[in-house]
């Protein structure tokens, strides 16, 4: 109670001050925030201490918050005193926050400069930074009082919700181009498969077969279904016969029955593809030299069947 008295007090006193500057007006998603500072005097006086209010306004969902005391006080300039005499958070009539601080300032005689420095205020999830006031002497011809026009660069550290919001955002992007140059690479690749031979590609396909390590783990089962079917997808893209879709007689029928195959071709792909269904459904055990043997013989039967024919007149 004694609180919002008090704090009642600071507001309506507010408009008798003999100066008031606007630092700080800015609009917000949730309404608008105001920070403003009042003395009761139009100029500094060596003679006597100046009282001072800081006012700062925002909507209630707003989150205001102004800096410690301790750190206010250490952004006024010129003065031996900055004494703040209390912070007071109280809802005005239309139902926004309002918190005020008030001082007792004492100039010092010899100080270049009189002034309260910029200072950061957070609301509604930003951080803001409210313009700085110079306070002239009395004795001086200018004595108007006011914000300063060329204000001293001051450095404000943004507040934590705002340095996470930045590392939020930067992971982020890191994710998007991790993302993209991850399908970019895809495609390159794609693209430069595709542009392969039958020949060269099935060769490609090979390679990494073996790279795979299969044979080393013991997967013969696997070993020998994939690389059977690099033989059958060669045959596919070389002549257009789905041979991948075919039994081992469907696709030696096709193949016997093409004049495009030779003899020795049909006939090294019989005992290919029947050695290895021996591994693949008869439960022939196979050694590491049996499938050694049987990726020479993949190997072989692509680099002879996409090597030109010589005619013999």
């Amino acid at each position: 109670m004694i609180k919002r008295i008090l704090a009642g007090f600071i507001l309506l006193s507010a408009p008798l001050f003999a100066a008031q500057y606007e630092l700080l007006s800015t609009d917000t998603p949730q309404g608008r925030v105001e920070v403003s500072f009042t003395t009761d005097a139009d100029s500094l006086s060596l003679e006597r201490d100046l009282t001072a209010t800081l006012t700062a306004t925002a909507p209630a969902d707003a989150a205001l918050a102004l800096p410690q005391l301790d750190e206010l006080r250490a952004r006024f300039e010129g003065f031996s005193l900055a004494e703040g005499y209390g912070r007071e958070d109280a809802p005005s009539p239309d139902g926004r926050t309002v918190k005020s601080i008030r001082w007792r300032l004492r100039a010092d005689p010899g100080a270049a400069r009189y002034r309260l420095a910029p200072f950061a205020v957070a609301a509604a999830g930003k951080s803001f930074v409210a313009s700085p006031v110079l306070f002239p002497l009395a004795s001086l011809p200018d004595a108007q009082g006011g914000i300063e026009i060329a204000p001293r660069k001051f450095f404000v550290w943004p507040s934590p919700r705002t340095l996470l919001r930045w590392l939020l955002i930067a992971a982020l992007a890191a994710v998007v181009v991790a993302i993209v140059v991850f399908f970019i690479r895809r495609i390159r690749h794609t693209i430069r498969i595709r542009a392969m031979s039958p020949a060269e590609r099935a060769l490609h396909e090979l390679s990494q077969l073996l790279g795979r390590g299969l044979i080393e783990r013991g997967r013969f089962k696997d070993y020998y279904v994939e690389l059977t079917l690099v033989v059958r997808r060669y045959v596919e893209r070389a002549y257009g016969i789905r041979a991948p879709r075919l039994t081992t007689e469907e696709f030696l029928e096709r193949a016997k029955a093409d004049s495009r195959f030779g003899e020795d071709s049909v006939a090294h792909l019989s005992s290919f593809l029947e050695a290895a269904d021996m591994v693949k459904f008869a439960g022939l055990t196979a050694t590491v030299e049996m499938a050694t043997a049987a990726a020479d013989s993949a190997r072989r039967y692509v680099q002879q069947d996409s090597t030109p024919k010589v005619q013999t007149p």
